[in-house]
């Protein structure tokens, strides 16, 4: 068993891209992983222990012996590489990344979540290693990014929103795939800039004790986006609530909101709080109803669905809406999690309130996906109109 090649490679260099990571196979993704590994910490892999294919095993080998005789040389060729701020930089947000993109892989779940375990375990290490190093003030390896939005097609009047999107954590928690900003947010925020009056956004319509609440705000994009949309509409400052379930999203998603605000002051103002679709608070600053709710690419399990139909039956207005908004993946884990929406509103017994009105999908719309704006397995979007009725 071999545990780690003995020629150094720099991570910059070495590591595939992800936006190809559909297109590799299961020898080159344990490659690469087997590489940081062995040059961040020269100690057996679980893959090495995980791999079917381990070819002649008639010679016992325990992974250690032919580490022995050339480890000293091998930890001097390799100690630089360890110690290169950029190189280890750029395995960080690699693994972050591979992470976070790891249901396009094209292998076998099981072999997926192998090389899951063994990404976060790596990048788990190098986090713990930076910590246990002279601290640098202020530093993560997220990234700051800027989204542009034409009001009407008018390509001189811009809505721009900067925001934030950070590593996803390495707990034992791997859904808080909010830090990441994902296609759908962008997709319906370009639909509401060209169009505000087809999400019935006008002045006739918002007043400043109208209420918008976003349903797994994520980086925030949308209601950033909506918050600097509101001064091209009315003068009007409805509220916005943006709401999100995970600590770790919550906290990055108010650091985006306070630097949106001191940034634009005369934008709409924007407001946070932790949000349980499975139990919905009906506390400050949800305890009045909202004239809007919205929700871009939520939708990752069945159960998802039904939360968000009865978390929507409480939160919602009389004369409310609900935009939702989800993506359209045919094949991997999610495949088919976008038609749950529609099957979770056939029972109108569940749809139903006591005074007799029922929860319903007044409208669908199928958007294409543009270019390499989403996650590679999507290939477009429903965006779902839901009212009382």
């Amino acid at each position: 068993m071999t545990i780690k090649g003995r020629n150094p490679k720099l991570p910059s260099t070495s590591l595939p891209s992800l936006r190809e990571l559909a297109a590799l196979n299961a020898a080159q993704i344990g490659g690469a992983l087997r590489d940081l590994h062995s040059l961040f910490f020269p100690l057996p892999t679980l893959l090495d222990f995980q791999t079917g294919n381990r070819g002649n095993s008639t010679a016992t080998d325990s992974g250690y012996a032919s580490e022995a005789d050339a480890d000293e040389e091998d930890e001097f060729e390799f100690e630089p590489l360890r110690c290169d701020d950029f190189e280890r930089n750029f395995a960080v947000r690699w693994l972050t990344g591979f992470i976070g993109r790891a249901y396009e892989l094209s292998v076998d779940e099981s072999v997926s979540e192998r090389f899951v375990d063994e990404a976060c375990s790596i990048l788990a290490y190098l986090n713990r290693k930076e910590k246990e190093e002279e601290p640098v003030e202020d530093e993560d390896f997220g990234m700051t990014r800027d989204f542009s939005f034409s009001f009407r097609d008018d390509q001189s009047v811009k809505i721009n929103v900067e925001l934030y999107d950070t590593p996803m954590q390495t707990g034992d928690d791997h859904t808080d795939v909010g830090l990441q900003t994902w296609g759908a947010s962008i997709a319906l925020s370009e639909k509401i800039s060209r169009a505000p009056e087809g999400f019935r956004l006008t002045t006739e319509r918002l007043s400043s004790s109208s209420r918008i609440i976003e349903l797994g705000a994520g980086t925030g994009l949308v209601s950033l986006f909506l918050s600097r949309l509101m001064p091209h509409i009315t003068k009007a400052r409805p509220t916005l609530i943006a709401t999100d379930y995970h600590p770790s999203v919550l906290s990055n998603l108010e650091a985006n909101i306070i630097s949106h605000m001191a940034k634009t002051p005369e934008a709409a103002p924007i407001k946070t709080c932790h949000l349980d679709w499975s139990a919905p608070s009906r506390e400050a600053p949800l305890d009045l109803p909202a004239d809007m709710l919205i929700a871009a690419d939520v939708t990752y399990a069945p159960e998802h669905a039904a939360w968000l139909r009865d978390c929507a039956g409480s939160l919602l207005a009389d004369d409310g809406v609900f935009w939702l908004m989800v993506s359209v993946r045919p094949n991997g884990k999610f495949a088919g999690i976008s038609d749950t929406v529609e099957t979770v509103f056939q029972d109108k017994e569940k749809c139903r309130r006591k005074d007799g009105k029922v929860l319903s999908i007044l409208s669908v719309q199928r958007i294409e996906k543009k270019g390499a704006v989403g996650r590679a397995d999507e290939v477009g979007y429903k965006l779902f109109e839901i009212g009382w009725s």
